[in-house]
């Protein structure tokens, strides 16, 4: 919820940066990098959109979007800062902006990081032990006794669990031949 907000917030200053809001540079004195960085900004903006549209469904994707957005948007703020996009100066309304954009876009950062963490996080959990698991094959033993048992030594229990998307009777033989060399 709170990246939500962030990300809001992210958006409405980026409107308020452009001709739209505050912006009273005439576009005649755009140099050159600077449509590069107009295309920088609008790569960015999509990016935080659909971050936003994704963020309920797939949160681990909307925190990447998110992250690789506000590290774009760090380009147009370093090329105003160096002159590098207007020949006029930057206009206060715009200073101001800018400041306040980098801070929303450190707390976005952190925010989404921290989501991307927990998402991770969550999808390495293991499942229930009632259900099994996609890349686990069926297992077809029964009773206790027929099922392969493993050595204590490292080296047996790797290869063991290279084993794991084997079969079950291919899985024995290759531990039956394992532990009788």
């Amino acid at each position: 919820m709170a990246l939500f907000v962030v990300l809001l917030v992210c958006i409405l200053v980026i409107i308020l940066l452009t001709p739209i809001g505050f912006e009273t540079r005439p576009q005649s004195d755009l140099k050159t990098f600077g449509y590069v960085a107009i295309g920088t900004i609008f790569t960015g903006l999509t990016l935080f959109l659909l971050s936003i549209g994704f963020l309920f469904r797939r949160v681990r994707l909307a925190s990447s979007l998110a992250i690789i957005a506000s590290i774009l948007f760090f380009i147009p703020i370093i090329g105003d800062r160096a002159g590098a996009f207007f020949s006029l100066p930057i206009p206060p309304a715009i200073n101001m902006l800018e400041y306040l954009l980098v801070v929303v876009l450190f707390a976005t950062l952190y925010l989404a990081s921290r989501v991307y963490r927990k998402s991770t996080a969550a999808s390495k959990q293991p499942m229930d032990s009632g259900k099994q698991t996609r890349n686990e094959p069926l297992r077809l033993h029964t009773k206790p006794q027929d099922q392969p048992r493993l050595h204590n030594s490292t080296m047996l229990r790797s290869f063991h669990h290279r084993l794991r998307i084997l079969t079950p009777p291919t899985r024995w033989f290759f531990l039956e031949f394992a532990r009788n060399s």
